[in-house]
Order: C-alpha cells, then sequence, then structure tokens
C-alpha cells in the first residue's frame, strides 16, 4: 500500500470513528477496496492501529464508553456492510478443516478484531462458534466439549482482562485437556511472549496470522 494513501486513509478514517460517523466510515473502507486495498489488508493496516489507539485512550481514560462505543459502531458498519461482503464473495474453499471456539475474554466487551478473525477463519474452511464477549473461562471450556473443538481462541483488548487468558490456560491443564484443544491468543496487548509465558499452543498478531497458526494446529500449513 502507498504509503501516502495509508496516511490519508488513516486520517480519515480517525475523524470517522471520532464522530462516530457511520457513513463516512463506509466510503473510506469502500474508497480503500476500489484503490485495491484488500479487505484484510484494510483492517490490518488502517482499522487494526485504529483500534489499538482507542482501547489505550480508554484504558488511560482519556475517553469514556460512549466515545468507544461510538467507534465501534463505526466500525462495526463498515466491517458488516464493506469488508465482509468483499471477503466473502472472494472464497472460494469451503472444505471444514475444524472447529474454533472463539470469544472475547472476561471483563472485555471488545469484538471488532474478534469478528474479523471469526470471518477470515470461515472464509479460509473453519467452523466457528462465536461465544461473544466477556465469555468466561467455563464457558470457552464448556462449549469445547459440547461442540468437540479442535482450537480455543481467546481475544483480548485491554490488558485487565489478560489474566484471564491465563487462567484459560492454566483451568485446560488442570483439567488434562491439553491434548484435546489447541488454544491460540490475540488482541492488542498481547504478545508472542506473553503467549509463551502463559503456555497458549500459538499467538495471533493479526487475522491473517492467526488464520495461519490455526491452519499450523490441526496441522494443514507447514
Amino acid at each position: 500500500m502507498d504509503s501516502e494513501l495509508k496516511k490519508n486513509l488513516s486520517q480519515q478514517l480517525e475523524s470517522a470513528l471520532t464522530s462516530g460517523n457511520k457513513e463516512t466510515g463506509k466510503k473510506i473502507a469502500k474508497r480503500a477496496l476500489d484503490r485495491g486495498i484488500s479487505p484484510s489488508e484494510f483492517f490490518i493496516s488502517i482499522v487494526q492501529p485504529q483500534l489499538h489507539e482507542i482501547g489505550e485512550k480508554f484504558e488511560r481514560l482519556e475517553i469514556f464508553l460512549p466515545a468507544l462505543m461510538k467507534s465501534a459502531n463505526v466500525v462495526l458498519a463498515m466491517q458488516e456492510q464493506v469488508l465482509e461482503p468483499a471477503l466473502t464473495a472472494r472464497d472460494e474453499e469451503h472444505t471444514e478443516l475444524g472447529t474454533v471456539i472463539l470469544g472475547t475474554v472476561q471483563s472485555d466487551i471488545h469484538d471488532i478484531g474478534k469478528n474479523m478473525v471469526k470471518l477470515m477463519l470461515r472464509v479460509n474452511g473453519f467452523n466457528v462458534i462465536d461465544l461473544g464477549t466477556d465469555t468466561k473461562v467455563t464457558d470457552f471450556i464448556k462449549a469445547a466439549e459440547i461442540k468437540q473443538a479442535d482450537i480455543i481462541g481467546a481475544s483480548s483488548l485491554l490488558t485487565t482482562s489478560l489474566p484471564y487468558i491465563e487462567d484459560l490456560i492454566t483451568r485446560t491443564h488442570e483439567l488434562g485437556l491439553d491434548s484435546e484443544y489447541k488454544i491460540i491468543i490475540g488482541g492488542a496487548p498481547v504478545s508472542e511472549t506473553f503467549a509463551a509465558d502463559v503456555g497458549a499452543d500459538a499467538y495471533g498478531s493479526d487475522a491473517i496470522h492467526g488464520v495461519k497458526m490455526c491452519r499450523q494446529l490441526v496441522g494443514k500449513e507447514e
């Protein structure tokens, strides 16, 4: 992506998120796609950094819940009405590679990044069970058992929710479920180092990388 185009799109999106203007947000996404930027590239390079910045501002109490929700609604509109249809139109593979239980961990209500991961997994052949946000550790494990899942995917945007990721991994160890389910984690405050420290099976730095790691976990990619 051209650096000047990236800068312009980022500035325009920042304004749309701040004002909560969903129509402007959708126009920005359409403009990006018209310029040949893929839906996943637009999300990772333009949307994701904005979400990270908004999350940090919220944690620093520089913005509050109403502003957070306004921004989230803009991104949701772009995702549902522009990015998802474009991604789905490109989907040519429908072979089910495995079942993924996906959710945002307890105490965290952010779901834009999780939803993008869900979509990317589905168009790449995975069956995804989305548990939504503020998901309890016991709910992840219960759903994995009921659906006979291959992978549990836990997302976080707030650093305050990271202990619940560690709790999830610890609980699966205590129950002897290590061989039953692989656990992949991701989100703005999550790092490869954190994933290794808490014993996760994989770390996804973004939606594309998350799909690649899930394919590796089910033995479909080197």
